[in-house]
């Protein structure tokens, strides 16, 4: 892991537990990732972390930046925690699920 999860968690408790259209994507890119490398599945990103957050981020500075996105930094903040408390079990589980935190970010 590349211990980026911490100041995550501490960044969204110093801001009231909510997260900035700014800061989402790339605190989701760290936190997806740390949970991609531990689960092994970084191969999808040609096995590199690096290119796992940069697309990550690039897709998710589209989705938050469309105008069709009612952004909520609560819900971001959510979608944060989830990813930072996953386990490679509910990756596998969250994919049969309906809507997961991250998904309610564009309300």
């Amino acid at each position: 892991m590349r211990g980026k999860i911490v100041p995550v968690i501490l960044t969204g408790l110093l801001i009231g537990c909510t997260i900035s259209r700014a800061k989402y994507p790339e605190q989701l890119a760290a936190s997806e990732c740390d949970l991609y490398e531990s689960c092994d599945l970084l191969e999808a990103f040609g096995g590199s972390y690096e290119q796992c957050e940069e697309i990550v981020e690039i897709v998710e500075i589209a989705r938050v930046s469309a105008e069709a996105c009612d952004y909520s930094g609560a819900d971001a903040q959510r979608c944060i925690e989830a990813m930072s408390e996953a386990s490679c079990d509910d990756l596998r589980d969250d994919a049969l699920e309906e809507e997961s935190p991250c998904e309610m970010v564009c309300g």
